[in-house]
């Protein structure tokens, strides 16, 4: 009896949780389509189908960004912990860049050893144009191209550019 109360003890908290992320998650929602009017370099902002865990974010990077003038998807998945645990950031084509892997994933100290419940999906979004502009480089995903951002920086400049300029959507 004790058991069965205590399974049903977790699994309240659980929804309780999950509640409180996708009601957050709703708010941060209202938030950013404010942001896409005011904040430069951010564009559209879209749930993948009704699920406030799953976003789409277009982000429009400005000068004098290697990434200029092209449209940036990147898709956020949210699990039921959030804003404790942080969000699963993903390019839906990955540019060249330090912080970015192969297969799109960011891989960032704001998500990761700096991740606070603080936070939110628009505060990682500005973090997203900063970072495209200056890489964290002391730890990359992807060590080529963070030594050609340190060696040349014009060739850096060039690679991330035509990358940009065949994944950008």
């Amino acid at each position: 009896m004790v058991r069965i109360g205590l399974v049903s003890l977790v699994r309240a908290e659980v929804v309780v949780v999950a509640g409180s992320a996708e009601q957050r998650l709703r708010r941060e929602l209202v938030d950013m389509e404010e942001m896409t009017r005011t904040q430069v370099g951010v564009g559209d902002v879209a749930l993948v189908g009704e699920s406030a865990f799953h976003w789409t974010v277009d982000l429009l990077p400005q000068m004098p960004s290697a990434h200029t003038s092209r449209r940036l998807v990147v898709g956020f998945d949210f699990s039921d912990r959030y804003p404790y645990a942080p969000p699963r950031v993903r390019f839906a084509v990955p540019p060249f860049h330090p912080n970015v892997s192969g297969t799109g994933m960011v891989d960032s100290s704001v998500l990761t050893s700096e991740w606070s419940p603080t936070m939110t999906t628009a505060k990682v979004i500005v973090h997203l144009l900063d970072l495209l502009e200056s890489p964290e480089t002391t730890d990359p995903v992807r060590p080529e191209a963070a030594d050609l951002y340190l060696s040349d920086r014009d060739a850096y400049q060039q690679k991330a550019r035509a990358s940009t300029e065949s994944c950008a959507i």
